[in-house]
């Protein structure tokens, strides 16, 4: 993949470091819209295993998500005016909603997931539905913030997806 389609991200994320929790680090992000499962042509940007490992249980998450409610969901880049581009987890055009997921649904990463559903929403006015999809229900107090918010939660269950 040509370098001019890759920059870098500064991405805050917690992962798990022993006994306690540490800030991420920055990460690449191929530009382009495209499918969610697609992959990219066979190249792998340089990213860190942990960074990694959030995305891969990110990415089956939507694919689950889109499996049980059968929407097509496609990831998109949208650019800020100062130029710095950020990628959509997922834009379901039939429901003009866009997605932000996360890979667990503790307290960082949803308060995260709110910051980014919020300032992405400027840059996607044609999605005014927001949703945060997570593994499991979070705590009600982020519950009931994110609904404050206008924007939906909707989590996993053992028989399939919960939206509130």
């Amino acid at each position: 993949m040509p370098a001019s389609l890759l920059w870098d991200v500064e991405a805050e994320f917690f992962r798990r470091n022993g006994d306690g929790m540490e800030l991420g680090s920055s990460v690449q992000i191929a530009e382009r819209e495209r499918p969610l499962r697609e992959q990219s042509n066979g190249t792998i940007p340089a990213v860190s295993y942990a960074e990694r490992e959030l995305r891969q249980r990110e990415n089956a998450l939507m694919s689950r998500y889109r499996d049980f409610t059968g929407l097509p969901i496609v990831v998109r880049t949208v650019s800020h005016k100062g130029g710095v581009r950020l990628t959509v987890d997922g834009l379901v055009e039939s429901t003009q909603t866009l997605i932000e997921a996360k890979s667990e649904a503790g307290r960082p990463f949803v308060l995260h997931a709110i910051g980014q559903l919020l300032d992405y929403g400027r840059l996607t006015p044609d999605y005014p539905n927001h949703m945060l999809l997570l593994p499991e229900r979070p705590v009600e107090d982020l519950v009931e913030l994110a609904n404050s918010l206008g924007i939906r939660v909707c989590y996993e269950t053992s028989d399939g997806f919960v939206t509130e």
